[in-house]
Parts: C-alpha cells; sequence; structure tokens
C-alpha cells in the first residue's frame, strides 16, 4: 500500500503538471477572444490587467451553465 500511495501521488503531481501545461496555449485564445468580444475597451489596460479581466469571463462564463 505504501508503494501504490508513493508511486500514485508522483504520478498525479506529474499528470496535474502536463494537463495544465498543455491545455494553458488552448484555453489563452479563447480568453482573448470572448475579451475582445464582450468588452473591446479591454485593450486600454495593462497586459496583466486585461489578462486577468479575460480569465475572469471565462470562469463566468464556463460556470454559467452550472447556474441555470
Amino acid at each position: 500500500m505504501l508503494l501504490l500511495t508513493i508511486y500514485g501521488i508522483s504520478l498525479s503531481i506529474v499528470l496535474l503538471l502536463f494537463t495544465t501545461i498543455f491545455s494553458l496555449p488552448g484555453v489563452i485564445p479563447i480568453m482573448e477572444y470572448l475579451g475582445g468580444v464582450l468588452s473591446p475597451n479591454f485593450q486600454e489596460y495593462p497586459p496583466l490587467t486585461v489578462f486577468f479581466a479575460q480569465a475572469v469571463l471565462l470562469v463566468a462564463l464556463a460556470n454559467l451553465p452550472l447556474i441555470l
């Protein structure tokens, strides 16, 4: 059981890292598109603020089916 736990925890950490690394290039263009469509005024702000606001919009739109 201890051997299974040691390998299981390390494998889950590696899978989490791979999932995060490979999903970001797909999510960033979606965030930019939704941010440009929903509020064109985002382009006036600094880049970090723009990405944060677009990420908030993406999370809000992704959770919309759960609310309805």
